[in-house]
């Protein structure tokens, strides 16, 4: 019995001297978190104190940069052709247009763009064909294109066996206002006379008016009779011609 109880008490003791170097332990690696900490904090203050001279000096030289170099706001001038910025017009594919404004609106940057676009590479090189082709008024196969002229056409359409209307179309061709034509025949031949849009815009007049519409076209509004055509039938004749 007594050496049992000698054999418990030197278990305690063990155990206790086992707590003592483990307590001991905690407190080393404690102690050495809170330097490392402590080091870190400084590393990070002289990092950040050194450095603010540099940012300083970085921010008064774009300061003095920008302030000497560029005004603002920046004001951009585009060109009224292609719409984009004018320094842009030598990469456009309507170059050719491009150049026919900047002559008038900013000379002195054409002959700039000009030189620079002679030293181009690329310069020959076209994005779209099709716009490059409109732009210098030929067909996109290379063909010089085909000068279209502009038409005013009044057609006679059969709604029934006894009625028909008369329609005009082209009149934006040839700056006739088409509320005020339509006004005119309205009160000319006593029929209503109105404003369409589809298949295309004109004045749609209830009634056969062709022979007498031409002839206000060519008397009030200026129209010349060579451009004015009559569809009839399915027919298209020049009224020079009937």
């Amino acid at each position: 019995m007594v050496k049992k109880k000698g054999g418990s008490k030197k278990k305690k003791y063990e155990s206790s001297d086992e707590e003592d170097n483990t307590t001991k332990d905690l407190e080393v690696e404690t102690e050495s978190d809170k330097n490392v900490d402590e080091a870190a904090d400084k590393v990070k203050s002289l990092t950040v104190e050194d450095s603010k001279p540099k940012v300083e000096a970085e921010k008064q030289e774009i300061k003095e940069t920008s302030s000497s170099d560029k005004k603002y706001p920046v004001s951009v001038n585009y060109c009224k052709v292609c719409t984009l910025p004018i320094e842009f017009c030598e990469f456009c594919d309507k170059w050719v247009k491009c150049q026919e404004y900047l002559a008038e609106a900013f000379p002195d940057k054409l002959k700039e763009l000009q030189d620079l676009r002679e030293n181009d590479k690329n310069k020959n090189k076209v994005i779209n064909k099709k716009v490059a082709a409109e732009a210098e008024g030929r067909e996109p196969s290379g063909k010089p294109k085909k000068k279209v002229e502009a038409e005013l056409v009044i057609t006679i359409t059969k709604r029934t066996k006894h009625k028909a209307i008369t329609t005009i179309t082209g009149m934006d061709h040839f700056g006739v206002d088409a509320s005020a034509l339509a006004k005119t025949l309205k009160k000319k031949f006593s029929s209503g006379a109105s404003l369409v849009s589809k298949p295309e815009p004109g004045i749609e007049i209830q009634g056969t008016f062709a022979t007498e519409t031409f002839e206000i076209l060519q008397k009030d509004f200026n129209v010349p009779a060579e451009n004015m055509f009559l569809v009839a039938e399915k027919k298209k004749t020049k009224f020079t011609d009937l």
